[in-house]
């Protein structure tokens, strides 16, 4: 069963015994309503609990991958370029970096110069294939 699921069946055993407790109140049958009002506080924590379990994993399932993000701006690649050394890096931020910083690789230090750049077409076509399916990761900025 789904957490989802787990979470719903938990919540409507609650309400069951929630309302098996205030019929037992209106019988004077203070023991036996103390019994179902605490079993229907469990199982409200189970359903909470499973619905942070359920909220964990979808944040999970919504992270980038970080083989499809820029090492220096950390978002997701939009033109990636590789360098000798072979570490990829968005075009624009790695041009920006050798115009304003130094001509050198950010991460390795070696002398770099914008003709080595080369597009990175597998780690394009990567990005390309996780936006298809989560196209949400664009959005994140």
């Amino acid at each position: 069963m789904s957490p989802a699921a787990d979470s719903a069946a938990s919540k409507r055993q609650a309400e069951l015994l929630k309302q098996e407790g205030n019929a037992f109140f209106k019988k004077d049958r203070i023991s036996a309503a103390i019994d179902a009002y605490t079993g229907a506080h469990y199982m409200l924590g189970l359903a909470l609990l499973n619905k942070d379990e359920l909220a964990e994993g979808i944040k999970e399932l919504e992270k980038v991958p970080d083989h499809l993000c820029c090492k220096i701006t950390l978002d997701i690649f939009r033109d990636p370029v590789i360098t000798p050394s072979g570490i990829t890096y968005e075009r624009a931020v790695i041009l920006d970096h050798l115009h304003r910083v130094g001509k050198f690789d950010p991460v390795t230090r070696e002398t770099l110069e914008p003709h080595q750049l080369v597009p990175n077409l597998a780690i394009k076509e990567a990005v390309h294939a996780f936006l298809s399916e989560h196209g949400w990761a664009y959005r994140m900025r």
